[in-house]
């Protein structure tokens, strides 16, 4: 599905109790498009409370700020669940990258 140009009839029967994505947030272009998305899917499944979890590898701080930005102008509401440093002493091997901080973003409509 390209994030940047869908329409929500396409999407208006996927219905879902979790919305999970990782390493999803580091083209600057597709954000408004990805924010969009998770705003739509998650008041087509309001009556569900579903939430979205989004898992960030802090790459590019402006990724990941316009990202909140583009999540806060959708009128959703973002909180960190998790912000840490994995290592190989906690059975977390990453040989592609520098060890960076992953966080955990949960991602619902504002009430």
């Amino acid at each position: 599905m390209d994030w940047t140009d869908f329409d929500r009839n396409e999407i208006q029967d996927l219905h879902a109790d979790v919305i999970m994505g990782s390493d999803i947030v580091y083209f600057m272009d597709i954000l408004p498009g990805l924010a969009r998305l998770l705003r739509n899917l998650l008041e087509i499944n309001m009556h569900h409370g579903t939430k979205a979890y989004i898992s960030c590898t802090q790459r590019r701080e402006q990724s990941i700020d316009t990202f909140l930005q583009c999540i806060k102008n959708e009128g959703l509401h973002y909180e960190v669940l998790l912000r840490r440093v994995f290592s190989p002493s906690d059975c977390v091997m990453i040989t592609h990258e520098p060890l960076h901080s992953i966080t955990i973003y949960k991602i619902s409509l504002e009430s």
